[in-house]
C-alpha cells in the first residue's frame, strides 16, 4: 500500500543521495584497451628488470610479466603482509591533489636483496620492524634501480616520474592513498638465485593512469588510423570535404562592399608568390605554393599548419628580402 510506497522513495532517495556522479572529465576508470596497453608496457618493464636484478644479485634471476590488481586502495593495502616496505613514490603532475603511488617489497625480501648485493649469500634475516637505517637506505637505492626500467616502460604511455619521497611500514595507516582510490596494483614475481624469490608491487591510481594516457596507437592493431579510413568498406571514406585555398583576406566595411564595382581592384597586402594557406573544411590545415602544370593552376603542400610561427617567420624574411632587392635596383 502507501506505507510501501513511502518506504521504497524514502530507500531510493537514500541511494540517490548517496550515489557520487562519475565524472567523465577526470577519469578513474581504464579503458580495455588502455589495459591492454598497460599490460604491455609492464611486461617490457619485466623485461627490463631482468637484467638490473641479475647483476644486483649476481645469479640466474627471472622476472615474470605481473599480474594486475584491480581495486579501492584500502582493500588492496588490507592484503599486504605487516609489516611491508612500503616506497611512497612521488608521480609528479600539478595542483593540489598529490599525485602518488607506492612500490611495496617484503621487508624479508628486501634485506635478502641488499645481503646479496653486498656479496652475502641473501639469507639475512629482514622481517619485522626492526629494520635498520642502512638497511632502508640501501633498500632505498634498490628501488630507485628498480623503478628506472618501469619508468622507461611507461614513457611512451604516460606523462609521469616515479620518485620515492617517503617509506613506510604499515599498509593500514598509510596515507599515500585515499582509501576509496580505486588502483591498478601490478606484482612483479622475482625468481633469484639460490632460492631467493619475492615480490615488486607497483600500486598507481587509476586516476592518474586514465588521466595522463598519451594519445597513442596499440602496436599490431592494424593500418593506422588514416589508412583504416581509407578502407573501401568504410563508408566515412567517401563522404564529400571542400578543401579551398586562401593567398590573402581582406577585411571591408559593409559600405565599402556596396560601392565595389567590376573593375575595381582589391589590395590583399600579399605577394602572389607567399605561401597560400589551405583549408579543409573551413579550417587551416597546410601552406602551399601555388604554381602551373600543364596548363592547369596547382598547389604544392610545403608545411603543416601546426608550423605556421615558423612559416610565418619565413614569408617576413622572403618579404623584407625582396623589398632589400627592389630598394638595391
Amino acid at each position: 500500500g502507501s506505507g510501501g510506497s513511502s518506504e521504497g522513495a524514502r530507500s531510493f532517495s537514500a541511494s540517490a543521495a548517496a550515489a557520487e556522479p562519475y565524472d567523465f572529465r577526470h577519469r578513474s576508470r581504464l579503458t580495455q584497451r588502455e589495459l591492454t596497453l598497460l599490460s604491455s608496457a609492464m611486461g617490457r618493464a619485466a623485461r627490463g628488470l631482468g637484467p638490473i636484478l641479475r647483476s644486483l644479485l649476481r645469479g640466474p634471476t627471472k622476472v615474470g610479466d605481473p599480474a594486475c590488481n584491480q581495486r579501492p586502495a584500502r582493500l588492496y593495502l588490507r592484503g599486504l603482509p605487516v609489516p611491508s616496505l612500503l616506497f611512497v613514490l612521488d608521480l609528479g603532475g600539478e595542483g593540489e591533489t598529490k599525485n602518488q603511488g607506492l612500490l611495496v617489497l617484503d621487508p624479508g625480501f628486501a634485506a635478502a636483496l641488499v645481503d646479496r648485493m653486498l656479496g652475502g649469500s641473501g639469507q639475512a634475516g629482514g622481517s619485522g620492524p626492526g629494520v635498520g637505517r642502512a638497511m632502508l637506505a640501501l633498500t632505498k637505492r634498490v628501488v630507485n634501480t628498480i623503478l628506472a626500467p618501469i619508468e622507461e616502460a611507461l614513457s611512451d604511455l604516460l606523462s609521469i616520474s616515479l620518485k620515492v619521497t617517503a617509506i613506510e611500514t604499515d599498509p593500514y595507516l598509510t596515507r599515500a592513498l585515499p582509501p576509496t582510490e580505486p588502483v591498478q596494483a601490478y606484482e612483479f614475481e622475482v625468481d633469484g638465485p639460490d632460492e631467493l624469490e619475492g615480490l615488486v608491487r607497483l600500486v598507481l591510481p587509476a586516476r592518474i593512469l586514465a588521466s595522463g594516457m598519451l594519445e597513442t596507437s596499440e602496436p599490431n592493431s592494424g593500418p593506422p588510423p588514416a589508412e583504416r579510413l581509407l578502407q573501401p568498406d568504410n563508408p566515412v571514406a567517401n563522404l564529400p570535404v571542400e578543401v579551398s585555398a586562401v593567398l590573402g583576406e581582406l577585411p571591408v566595411t559593409v559600405q565599402t562592399l556596396l560601392d565595389l564595382e567590376v573593375g575595381d581592384v582589391l589590395c590583399l597586402g600579399c605577394h602572389v608568390e607567399e605561401p597560400v594557406e589551405v583549408r579543409v573544411s573551413g579550417e587551416p590545415k597546410f601552406f602551399a605554393k601555388a604554381g602551373l602544370r600543364r596548363g592547369r593552376l596547382v598547389l604544392k603542400l610545403i608545411d603543416h599548419e601546426a608550423d605556421r610561427d615558423r612559416m610565418q617567420q619565413g614569408v617576413n624574411t622572403w618579404r623584407i628580402s625582396r623589398k632589400m632587392t627592389q630598394l638595391a635596383s
